[in-house]
């Protein structure tokens, strides 16, 4: 019970501010435990609300009824239903002529004292009419204007006015004006209800949606809750309990949000999910599963708000809608007509159903040919066939016959968007129930497991118009063979998903089963090969120097054959593209093509085509003589190319080894030498190191370039004879540093300073990292660092896979701990996934070869894993 409720607030003096407002956050504190206790989040509002009341209105009556006029709230508060820190939005209603004077600043000078945060305005009848005339933010928040205190009379005339001259005029026009409104509004926050982290306000399926069918139903008719909605013949009465307890759930997790932030906060972050879980009663072992249920609880309420929204907007600009003299639609030979972009049937589900499903491949070609939604009544239509209709529209030969009909389509993830939604995908299979409104804790991935898949084919779908793909990619997709192939495997490749998953590969055990199941059991090859490499050819691209012959060898090995090649290629995009907004970048599609062309050279060629060693040193030689303007450089660049470790000849261009050349040629006056241009498109740049090599030198450079917030991508390593090294870094961050000559110079001196150890780079280091230190919370973190040596990638080098969360320095920590065992560093490849950085080092030990012993795998091991949890200046 909440003691302080019936306390004198109102009567409460408003000089005495200290004790009114302990009073409040007593009462406030009451409502909390309430919360806590399992208080629904509607009742929740409601409470904090009259607290609000209590206050404002006994400031109100404090001031003498100076005023003279009346207190209205507005918005939420208006609506009665406030959040922990939500904005208490008040009109003072003032009569004409009336002197707008200093009772109402009193009032909002007292409520500032006390804490609140206060959304205010003054104006008369009149000036209320013209103020929601004038702006739509305005007229919906004056919709819900609830009388609080002063003259009734007074509020009861600014009601019917404001309904009449504002409300319902051109209610049309304020529809399809909400309709832009919400469809920009969605864009902005993702586009979807399956988010990983959704705005609970803002989002497909968030409160807002929630607030917007009430305001168009208030447009042409007065009904002020669902109830009064249902009892109008608005809505199916049956919906009224499961839109309440959504709007309810909602609200809830939003109340536990603001609690927990101690401030308006709607966006659902991952970093905090596993704390409002618990709060919610799931209270698993794991921070991730107990998410996951919250998740899956938040995304259900979601889809009933978003459902609810479309068909109250349907609902609001049919009522009254005038009927065209000539009639009834047309209707083609399913009983099908499509009016304003949606789709409706005439009667669906059928009173008895076809044995085959070719009604609904109808309703699924018009979908996606035409880009219809299916109307409230035949989605309603389709979940019910979901239950009801016969097995065999699902399974078997004929059930395979539609769903391969259904992907041959232009833009099938329409369709498969729809079927997904009803429940029809999950019934004809079953595994994908599994995945369904499934949230993925690497912060990398933006959409549910479910959500992402169809995004993947509808990126394949839309790769002819996609912004930053090369044009082979282009061409490959226009000339594909059997694209429902590829498709199958998108729909099918992430079916292994569950909530601990950090993306980890696993033995796929359920694609022939489930084409089997469907009657396909002769794409059983093709789909499964695809399905469990769905992530080598990015793992590849993005992980491995595939200019090892070794490496690219072991990739075209599993491949085979170049169809395989092409599909594995479309899909990959697919893959990435699809895991959310700008993910996909220059830099992804320069990787993937190059290691496409390579892998396709192998293939078609049965190897490597290149020549000796010899052959390719005299070919490059030539035109790198040409490209610096002739024979009289050819010395020069003999001595160069003769000086270069064989992997640089057999990657380097000529235009490239020119540059080269020339920067290695300023180490006879210059301590360092730098190149560096920006790589356009995908915000990295390419910086060219040259410098006399010595033990540690990638550590140190690494190290340098953290210091200055500088993010490492790729690095090309070679040590030319002489013991000169001329490293090529892909990096991001804080490029401007690089951006001017007289810049690139100065830190030309200060890496050069570094490398010769007249500055401590492990000091300054320490000392970035406690400047910069990052809290992470436990659902974002590795449960701890991987370290995973691989011999079979290369013929002369290891491979030191390391997967940890991602902090300032740990690139300097892991290369400084390679630098100490004497290993030497021949390429790198870094990446991130979310909060968690993937590191790739080609390594050789100090006699040139592998890593050959098991107990010196155990020790790099420890060694790498120790400096990964115990930075430097912390163990």
């Amino acid at each position: 019970m909440d003691e302080n409720k019936d306390k004198p607030m109102a009567n409460t003096a408003p000089t005495d501010t200290l004790a009114l407002k302990k009073l409040i956050e007593a009462r406030r504190a009451e409502v909390r435990k309430k919360h806590e206790a399992g208080l629904s989040g509607i009742e929740t509002c409601r409470e904090l609300c009259s607290i609000a009341d209590d206050v404002v209105v006994g400031l109100f009556k404090a001031a003498g009824g100076g005023l003279g006029g009346a207190l209205v709230a507005l918005g939420g508060y208006g609506r009665g239903l406030m959040n922990p820190y939500s904005d208490v939005d008040i009109l003072f209603l003032l009569k004409d002529n009336h002197k707008r004077q200093d009772s109402s600043s009193g009032i909002l000078a007292s409520l500032w004292d006390l804490g609140l945060k206060i959304g205010h305005s003054a104006g008369a009848v009149s000036d209320t009419v013209a103020m929601g005339l004038a702006d739509i933010t305005n007229r919906t928040a004056m919709i819900e204007g609830r009388f609080l205190a002063g003259d009734l009379d007074l509020y009861e005339e600014f009601r019917k006015k404001y309904a009449r001259q504002v409300i319902h005029l051109k209610p049309n026009d304020f529809i399809r004006a909400k309709i832009e409104e919400r469809d920009k509004r969605h864009a902005t926050h993702g586009g979807v209800a399956l988010l990983t982290e959704p705005n609970v306000k803002e989002s497909r399926g968030g409160l807002r949606d929630f607030h917007m069918a009430m305001w168009v139903i208030r447009a042409k008719l007065e009904a002020l809750t669902i109830e009064e909605m249902a009892a109008r013949g608005l809505m199916d009465p049956a919906d009224v309990g499961p839109v309440n307890e959504a709007h309810s759930t909602i609200l809830r997790i939003r109340n536990s949000m603001h609690w927990r932030a101690g401030k308006q906060s709607d966006t659902l972050i991952q970093s905090i999910q596993p704390d409002i879980a618990r709060g919610e009663g799931f209270m698993d072992a794991s921070g991730n599963s107990a998410a996951a249920g919250l998740m899956r609880k938040y995304y259900g309420a979601a889809k009933v708000i978003d459902r609810f929204a479309s068909e109250m907007i349907q609902v609001a600009l049919d009522y009254k809608k005038k009927r065209l003299w000539w009639g009834a639609p047309k209707l083609d030979g399913d009983g099908l007509f499509a009016s304003e972009g949606k789709l409706y049937a005439n009667a669906f589900p059928p009173v008895e159903y076809d044995p085959e499903p070719r009604i609904l491949l109808g309703m699924m070609k018009r979908i996606a040919e035409e880009n219809l939604v299916p109307s409230p009544h035949l989605q309603r239509g389709l979940s019910k066939a979901a239950q009801t209709a016969p097995e065999s529209w699902f399974t078997g030969e004929s059930g395979g016959r539609f769903l391969i009909a259904t992907l041959v389509l232009r833009h099938s993830a329409r369709a498969l968007s729809v079927l997904r939604e009803t429940g029809i995908l999950q019934r004809m299979i079953p595994e994908f129930s599994d995945i369904t409104d499934l949230t993925q804790f690497d912060m990398f991935h933006r959409y549910t497991t479910d959500e992402h898949t169809i995004n993947t084919i509808r990126k394949m779908e839309s790769l002819p118009d996609a912004p930053q793909v090369c044009q082979q990619l282009r061409e490959i997709c226009r000339t594909r063979s059997a694209p429902e192939v590829i498709k199958l495997a998108l729909l099918l490749h992430d079916l292994g998903k569950r909530a601990e998953d950090h993306h980890a590969v696993e033995e796929d055990t359920r694609t022939r089963v489930i084409l089997g199941r469907l009657g396909l059991s002769h794409l059983g090859d093709q789909v499964a090969f695809l399905v469990e490499n769905h992530l080598l050819m990015s793992q590849t691209a993005q992980r491995r120097d595939f200019s090892v012959p070794a490496t690219l060898r072991h990739f075209c090995e599993i491949v085979k054959d170049k169809v395989s090649l092409r599909r594995l290629y479309l899909l990959t995009y697919a893959d990435i593209a699809g895991v959310g907004p700008d993910v996909w970048n220059d830099w992804k599609d320069r990787l993937l093509l190059e290691l496409y062309e390579r892998a396709l050279e192998y293939l078609l060629e049965g190897g490597p085509s290149d020549g000796s060693h010899e052959e390719r040193i005299e070919a490059l030689a030539a035109l790198t003589v040409k490209a610096m303007g002739g024979k009289s450089h050819e010395p020069s660049v003999r001595e160069f190319l003769a000086s270069a470790p064989e992997r640089y000849a057999r990657n380097v261009e000529p235009e490239t080894a020119v540059l080269d050349i020339k920067l290695v040629e300023r180490l006879e006056k210059s301590r360092v030498a730098l190149r560096f241009s920006i790589n356009p498109g995908d915000l990295t740049g390419s910086i060219t190191i040259a410098a006399p090599e010595r033990i540690g030198f990638f550590a140190t450079v690494s190290g340098a370039f953290a210091v200055k917030n500088i993010s490492i991508v790729e690095a090309q390593i070679h040590t030319l004879e002489g013991h000169v090294a001329l490293d090529t870094l892909t990096v991001s961050g804080n490029l401007n540093l690089f951006s001017d000559p007289a810049s690139l110079s100065r830190f030309e001196s200060e890496l050069a300073d570094l490398l010769e150890e007249k500055k401590d780079i492990k000091e300054l280091v320490a000392r970035r990292t406690r400047y910069l230190k990052q809290e992470r919370g436990p659902a974002t973190a590795m449960p701890e660092p991987q370290v995973i040596i691989l011999d079979h990638l290369s013929e002369t080098n290891s491979v030191v896979e390391i997967w940890a969360s991602d902090r300032i320095g740990l690139l300097y920590d892991i290369t400084r701990t390679l630098a100490r065992l004497k290993l030497d560093i021949t390429s790198a490849k870094i990446s991130t996934e979310g909060p968690t950085a993937i590191n790739v080092f080609y390594v050789t030990t100090e006699t040139g070869g592998k890593i050959e012993t098991e107990e010196a795998h155990r020790s790099l091991r420890e060694s790498l894993v120790h400096a990964i949890v115990s930075p430097m200046g912390e163990g």
